[in-house]
């Protein structure tokens, strides 16, 4: 594990690690998960906030609010079952392509537009 701190570099950073831990259960619009997600690398984060608006069964790992020991517990799981991970965030990856896109923000917009329009 690594404490980068303040990095200049984003992308880099995202593209350095394996996995994800995300224990942040306030945050409205976590665009860092959706950044690990879109490079398919597996998250892990609270089953709360912006976190449980992005991630969804298949494409990442909820955990307890507040339960550090889960929250590592998952972590250290996705080390052992690299497998698993790699599935994840592949499941991940996809539906960041899918639903979370410009065009598919576009689509979803002309949708809501069309059902709400007298």
């Amino acid at each position: 594990m690594i404490w980068a701190g303040s990095v200049n570099d984003p992308t880099a950073a995202i593209n350095a690690i394996d996995i994800l831990g995300h224990a942040c259960d306030i945050e409205g619009f976590p665009r860092v998960v959706i950044e690990a997600m879109a490079a398919g690398k597996p998250v892990v984060g609270p089953h709360a906030g912006g976190v449980l608006e992005v991630v969804k069964a298949g494409d990442g790992i909820l955990v307890e609010l507040s339960s550090a020991v889960e929250l590592g517990k998952s972590i250290l799981d996705l080390v052992d079952r690299r497998d698993m991970g790699d599935r994840i965030g592949r499941e991940a990856q996809e539906k960041v392509c899918e639903r979370l896109s410009i065009q598919g923000h576009v689509d979803t917009m002309v949708q809501i537009f069309f059902a709400v329009r007298i």
